[in-house]
């Protein structure tokens, strides 16, 4: 998780995909607390409500309440969702590595 946060540059900003995509991998590695998501993740609160109910709303992750508290947790279609998208991102850092290509 941590390696994933260190490819951000601070001028970079993410895009809503590649945010998703952040919150996938971090209830992936079961970190499962909603504060603790927000902040691994770098979201605030008011996005991370919005990103969750997004996730929530296509079946990615789900809200279970154990005791008083609320546990995010990813589907197992939140699981393929993010294999596939980690998979093409797998594609495009082999294209990006790749010498470019000269045009005459």
């Amino acid at each position: 998780m941590k390696a994933a946060l260190d490819l951000l540059s601070p001028n970079k900003r993410r895009s809503k995909l590649e945010i998703y995509i952040d919150v996938l991998r971090i209830t992936g590695c079961g970190i499962n607390k909603p504060t603790r998501i927000m902040f691994a993740a770098n979201l605030s609160w008011r996005t991370f409500k919005e990103v969750i109910a997004d996730l929530e709303r296509c079946g990615l992750i789900e809200r279970k309440t154990v005791g008083d508290r609320t546990r995010i947790i990813i589907t197992e279609k939140g699981k393929r969702i993010l294999r596939s998208l980690e998979s093409v991102s797998a594609e495009f850092a082999v294209l990006n590595a790749a010498p470019p290509v000269r045009l005459r």
